[in-house]
């Protein structure tokens, strides 16, 4: 079998969603069958498909993505997303092919980074991606919300059409965490503020409220509803964005969709693992926390990348990385930073520290810790080394990334 990998023509995009929908199980809504509000977003020219001789048989993407890395710099990256693969060629290198072909098309364009959300955990360390960021998922009662929204503090449902004008420009301003994603005009219209029938499983159309403050927005909830009735009224408010300006803001929007009538459980996905709801419920033990691996970042650059981003602590240190997939970016690395902006250059010096490729992608944002990577075996070097490490790369917010892609 001899695997063909190349961008799809215009006239191929409606097979390659339906192909996207087989792999992921879901039917296109009636309004978008053949997916054109994902290529809005996602031009031909930006797919890698796999053919086995004519047949389609692998399918991905890449979104042309700005994420925000420590020190608040935009950085482009290459989303990297729609990866499946026909379920007649499982095991067959379709992945591996396709992955070689877009992991050169970025390096070639340039790209310092890439990023993705992977459907499997297990997949993308082997092609160079680390586990840079976690999101954690809340269920609780909302009775257990006790500290009432500040009296600054306006909240308003506004429409879906409202929320195309209002959002964007509130998301803008607060949106300052590593992680966070740049939002074009296009991405609201046709991914954050589209409302996909097969996404509500069963729940209401997706509700928007703006909290502001001396008449400017200073941050948003979007949610959906599910009533259900046991004698009672047991119905779910299920937040999909939380995004505040401050703390005081945050409290409000919580304590908004904890107390709507009729409604007493509350489910908000993805917050920030350093979110601090579990301190301001009256019992943390009725609050459920989940946690799971969100944005995944794969390093196509190490000099570029490292001089990219801010650093909180200055100081030196010289890196070994190795990269089995892109051979080039194994050697060492001298990283030197003063006043939290960086150099970073190939050295012949002795490494302090080593890793492979997708552990430097994992500290990238500055989430993790390289003193845990070094317990787990992945990260080599002495202990003064690795905590010296870990103080250089750390941030004092944890890195959050509030979409999929």
């Amino acid at each position: 079998m001899s695997i063909a990998v190349r961008p799809a023509t215009t006239d191929e995009l409606p097979a390659v969603f339906g192909a996207l929908a087989r792999g992921f199980g879901f039917d296109p809504d009636d309004d978008d069958p053949d997916g054109s509000s994902l290529w809005a977003l996602l031009p031909a020219e930006r797919t890698a498909i796999a053919f086995d001789g004519d047949r389609m048989v692998g399918t991905l993407g890449e979104y042309d993505l700005h994420v925000m890395v420590p020190g608040g710099a935009r950085l482009p990256m290459a989303g990297t997303t729609i990866i499946t693969v026909a379920a007649s060629h499982r095991r067959r290198g379709v992945l591996r092919s396709m992955m070689a072909d877009h992991l050169d098309t970025v390096a070639a364009r340039g790209d310092p980074i890439a990023g993705l959300w992977a459907s499997e955990a297990a997949i993308y360390g082997r092609f160079g991606y680390g586990c840079a960021t976690d999101g954690v998922d809340y269920t609780l009662p909302g009775s257990q919300v006790v500290i009432p929204p500040p009296p600054d503090i306006a909240i308003e449902i506004i429409d879906s059409g409202a929320a195309i004008d209002v959002l964007p420009a509130i998301y803008d301003r607060v949106a300052g965490r590593p992680g966070m994603l740049q939002r074009t005009p296009a991405r609201w219209e046709h991914e954050m503020l589209r409302d996909r029938p097969h996404r509500r499983e069963g729940k209401s159309a997706l509700r928007h409220a703006v909290a502001t403050r001396s008449g400017e927005g200073v941050g948003y909830i979007t949610y959906r509803q599910k009533q259900e009735w046991e004698r009672v009224p047991e119905g779910t408010v299920s937040v999909e964005q939380l995004l505040a300006a401050d703390t005081p803001v945050r409290r409000a929007l919580v304590w908004f969709v904890a107390h709507i009538d009729l409604f007493p459980n509350v489910k908000m996905w993805n917050q920030p693992v350093d979110d601090p709801l579990v301190w301001e419920v009256a019992d943390r033990r009725q609050l459920v926390r989940e946690v799971s691996d969100t944005l995944w970042i794969r390093i196509m650059d190490v000099p570029s990348a490292l001089s990219a981003r801010g650093y909180e602590t200055d100081g030196s240190i010289v890196m070994g990385t190795t990269d089995p997939t892109r051979p080039g970016n194994s050697g060492s690395y001298r990283l030197d930073i003063t006043d939290g902006a960086a150099t970073c250059s190939p050295t012949t010096d002795e490494p302090a520290v080593t890793m492979d490729i997708r552990e430097l992608g994992a500290l990238y944002l500055g989430g993790r810790s390289a003193v845990t990577l070094q317990r787990a075996g992945l990260i080599a070097g002495a202990r003064p080394a690795v905590a010296h490490l870990d103080r250089l790369f750390r941030t004092a917010a944890a890195p959050w990334c509030p979409e999929v892609f």
